[in-house]
C-alpha cells in the first residue's frame, strides 16, 4: 500500500470512528458537525484523482491560484491568458468545490453567467 493510500485509509478510519462513537455522545451540536465536515473533506483532498486541485491552472502554466492572482494584480497575463481567464477560474472553482463542497456542483452549475 502506497504512503497516500495508507492516510486515506487512516483518514477514512478516524472519520468512521467519529461518526460511530464519539458523534452520537456530542448530540447535534455545531462543532460535532463540523468536526464530521473537516473529516470528510480531508478524507476528499487526500484522494488521489483529487489531489492536484491546481491542474486546471498547471495545465495554462500557473504553478498556483497565488502566482495566477499575482499575475492577474501586476497585469502580466498573455493575451491567450486573458482569453481563457474565465474558463480557468471555472475549473479551478470546481476542482475546490470537488473536495469542500461537491453537493453544490450537483445542485447548479459554478458559472458567473447570470
Amino acid at each position: 500500500m502506497a504512503d497516500q493510500e495508507i492516510m486515506v485509509a487512516l483518514v477514512r478510519a478516524l472519520r468512521m470512528e467519529f461518526e460511530k462513537n464519539l458523534r452520537k455522545d456530542a448530540g447535534d451540536h455545531y462543532s460535532a458537525a463540523m468536526m464530521s465536515h473537516g473529516l470528510t473533506i480531508l478524507e476528499r483532498a487526500m484522494e488521489p484523482e483529487r489531489l492536484d486541485t491546481a491542474l486546471p491552472l498547471n495545465k495554462k502554466g500557473f504553478q498556483s491560484a497565488d502566482k495566477l492572482a499575482r499575475a492577474i494584480r501586476t497585469r502580466q497575463l498573455t493575451e491567450k491568458q486573458m482569453s481563457s481567464l474565465r474558463e480557468l477560474l471555472e475549473a479551478h472553482v470546481k476542482a475546490k468545490l470537488s473536495v469542500s463542497n461537491p453537493d453544490i456542483l450537483k445542485d447548479e452549475p459554478v458559472s458567473s453567467d447570470r
